[in-house]
């Protein structure tokens, strides 16, 4: 019995042992998926502000075209501003466009992403819980086997008694046994039992 309650703590042991490598493996993969998601939203960012600054640039260009205002009339004027806003408008247009499937191409990678660390993040959950459960029947399994090494010192004991109880009973000559002694030690443990 104990030899089996060894064995089942032996492959607890290396059970626990295999989740905790596997702890470890998932959360430098938890780790790893953090740091990528940072930097995946830093370069969004910095693609925002340069996006941005393209605008105001842009904004700044158009401004200026307008508000210049010479004698050679409004209607060459305008024509030029036209002309030359209408292929800023179609260069801006090709522009936002770019960045919105670029920017969709990113949020989508980072929602695989994110589902990723979340299914992760379960496994982690349940690797915990696993490892929790391991280590109480680890803990159960223990008690069980002290108190398996308990019961059987205690019964090494009572065959000694027993042993002793029997020695005693028998005759030194004969070697036969004395069923009056083994009654009078009987009835004496009654009457300090009693007393």
């Amino acid at each position: 019995e104990l030899s089996l309650n060894d064995a089942t703590i032996q492959s607890l042991e290396s059970r626990i042992a295999l989740l905790q490598d596997e702890i470890s493996t998932v959360g430098h993969e938890v780790d790893a998926l953090k740091n990528k998601e940072g930097l995946l939203r830093d370069q969004f960012i910095s693609q925002m502000v340069e996006l941005n600054k393209e605008i105001r640039d842009f904004q700044k260009t158009v401004a200026s075209s307008l508000g210049n205002d010479d004698s050679i009339g409004k209607t060459a004027d305008v024509k030029v501003v036209e002309d030359g806003y209408g292929a800023d408008s179609e260069a801006i247009k090709d522009l936002v466009s770019d960045l919105n499937s670029q920017l969709a191409k990113e949020e989508e990678g980072y929602l695989a992403e994110k589902i990723i660390q979340e299914q992760l993040q379960k496994e982690l959950d349940e690797y915990e819980k696993k490892m929790s459960l391991m280590k109480a029947i680890t803990e159960k399994t223990n008690s069980l086997q002290v108190l398996a090494r308990q019961a059987s010192e205690l019964e090494q004991t009572l065959t000694s008694l027993g042993e002793e109880l029997q020695k005693r009973c028998q005759c030194q000559r004969c070697q036969a046994e004395n069923l009056e002694v083994l009654s009078l030690l009987l009835q004496g443990d009654q009457n300090m039992v009693e007393s």
